[in-house]
């Protein structure tokens, strides 16, 4: 299982004031794909095997460059797609959290020193 979108442009559908039914869809789709990302690297931050029936599921490839935001910034981020795709508000502040986490998946270099600047 890969992912159907790319990080730049699921920062753009979270931060838009309407999203087309197949947007949202799409951005659904992406946040369960980010919970079984998640989870995967939950199981192997903490040595458990539990879903490596899971971890199974998912191009190998597409992990590395979710590995280095770690498990619990991952299913942030799931949560804050989730909850924008079915129309619960999220503040301003969650959303520039998972801006923050997008981009360090996007570019890690670049986050890391944005961090720094600030």
């Amino acid at each position: 299982m890969g992912s159907i979108m790319k990080e730049k442009e699921v920062s753009q559908l979270i931060h838009k004031d309407f999203l087309s039914d197949s947007e949202l869809f799409r951005l659904l789709i992406y946040a369960i794909f980010l919970s079984f990302v998640g989870e995967a690297l939950y199981d192997e931050e903490s040595g458990e095997n539990k879903g490596l029936e899971l971890k199974h599921k998912l191009i190998e490839s597409d992990l590395d460059s979710y590995r280095a935001s770690g498990s619990c910034a991952i299913l942030q981020l799931s949560e804050v797609c989730d909850n924008v795709a079915i129309g619960r508000y999220v503040s301003r502040e969650y959303l520039n959290l998972a801006n923050s986490i997008l981009g360090y998946i996007i570019n890690p270099r670049v986050a890391v020193q944005e961090e720094v600047q600030s």
